[in-house]
């Protein structure tokens, strides 16, 4: 898993905090993938902002919407 943060994102303290908030929430949810997969995750500046349980949310949704075969469902 790959994360990428733009400079629209902000200042270097705030990309490097999304960028570390995108590993986390990968890392805190790897069981919900169950076959390896590529994945890049880009970042936007509510991120940093965001609750952090709305970020696992939104993360788990997306993880949900992926077609079968590439979430191992």
């Amino acid at each position: 898993m790959s994360a990428v943060s733009s400079r629209k994102v902000g200042d270097a303290v705030r990309r490097n905090r999304a960028r570390r908030r995108a590993r986390e929430l990968f890392r805190r949810n790897k069981d919900l993938l169950k076959t390896p997969m590529d994945m890049l995750l880009i970042t936007r500046a509510e991120m940093v902002e965001a609750p952090w349980s709305l970020l696992q949310e939104q993360y788990a949704a997306f993880i949900a919407s992926l077609p079968k075969e590439a979430s191992g469902r």
